[in-house]
């Protein structure tokens, strides 16, 4: 069994957690945990950089899918970016391009929370 890794970074009010490997049933786990303590903790602004994801299954997707009602209820959200054309192709197939917003780079999604500030 493969292990994923991450990292997570913070740029002022927003976590980037930087995923590598694979996210699927048996590791999936780690991941559901950090980012539901992220959310808990109040940290609402989250980037995930997937580029070293090279697949990622529906019990993966599901990790950002049930945490977007509690992010959103707290002003802010989870973007995803960096998808390889494997793990887009399968985020454009499911349609999550309709409730997780994603991006080419962290820098822009970066972008789009630090307009959503200035407002």
């Amino acid at each position: 069994m493969e292990q994923i890794k991450f990292q997570i970074n913070s740029v002022r009010d927003i976590s980037i957690v930087n995923v590598e490997g694979r996210l699927d049933f048996d590791t999936c786990e780690t991941l559901m945990d950090a980012i539901v303590n992220l959310v808990k903790s109040g940290k609402v602004k989250i980037v995930v950089e997937m580029s070293k994801s090279d697949y990622i299954s529906s019990a993966g997707w599901s990790i950002f899918i049930a945490n977007l009602r509690e992010t959103h209820r707290r002003k802010g959200d989870i973007f995803l970016c960096g998808m390889n054309s494997h793990v887009k192709d399968v985020y454009d197939l499911l349609e999550l391009h309709e409730i997780l917003k994603s991006f080419e780079n962290v820098q822009d999604a970066l972008s789009v929370f630090e307009l959503q500030l200035s407002k």
